[in-house]
């Protein structure tokens, strides 16, 4: 009884856009599906013909979301082959917090790249590479050139703005997520 309970709130849980759209990111596009159709504790061969996708497969998804723990396993040996099966139940109920401190980690990441960014002059090669930023003091030393191709060097403003753009988007994403949750008589406690 308590395993159909169970299934019915992962069932609500994983029906959340955010919670798709992280599960989705995090763990592939058949995570939605695999999580779905885990209804009761089954084992990974059973799953795997389930949802007609390879074992290893959805031995990775179940894998992810142990280090989570948001799936868990039961190892039993069989003693004629020696070989181990696992059953495994996946409980979703943490994932709200799990995805809050995700977009605030993102979040501060975001804010410590965009004051690093503003307060510290640097510049890179629009031709050579993006993600090989120059600070001001070397930029300076080559003439504002690329020290491979000689092409201009481009201020790091248009990175800041991005930044900047995709930190706005992520604050709105979060109080969007935040409402969500409150709306549903949840929170991120």
């Amino acid at each position: 009884m308590a395993e159909k309970a169970q299934d019915s709130v992962n069932a609500r849980i994983v029906s959340n856009r955010f919670v798709q759209e992280y599960l989705t990111t995090n763990f592939g596009e058949e995570s939605v599906r695999v999580i779905k159709a885990v209804n009761e504790e089954m084992t990974d061969d059973a799953l795997a013909e389930k949802c007609k996708l390879k074992v290893s497969e959805i031995r990775k998804i179940l894998n992810k979301l142990h280090n989570l723990r948001l799936a868990e396993y039961t190892r039993i040996k069989d003693k004629d082959t020696g070989w181990y099966s696992y059953i495994w139940k996946v409980n979703l109920s943490s994932i709200y917090q799990i995805l809050g401190k995700s977009m605030q980690t993102e979040m501060d990441r975001l804010t410590q790249q965009f004051e690093e960014c503003t307060t510290v002059f640097s510049y890179y090669c629009p031709k050579c590479s993006k993600n090989n930023i120059i600070e001001f003091d070397s930029a300076t030393r080559l003439a504002f050139k690329c020290p491979n191709c000689k092409k201009n060097l481009k201020a790091t403003q248009a990175e800041n703005e991005t930044i900047a753009e995709q930190l706005e988007e992520l604050k709105k994403k979060y109080a969007t997520f935040k409402e969500t949750l409150g709306k549903e008589g949840l929170d991120l406690a």
